[in-house]
């Protein structure tokens, strides 16, 4: 199986990796923001 990279955690990058786990792919999802800053942060777009 393919390992898949997304660079952007924003709205869509984040779906799409949630998406391609549900079916089993492998998936690393790169930021410029730190894991704190995603969690604690405000959503990019509304």
């Amino acid at each position: 199986m393919r390992d898949i990279l997304i660079v952007g955690a924003g709205q869509a990058g984040l779906q799409l990796a949630l998406g391609l786990r549900a079916e089993g792919f492998d998936v690393t999802v790169v930021s410029a923001r730190t894991p704190a800053d995603l969690r604690a942060g405000a959503p990019l777009s509304t």
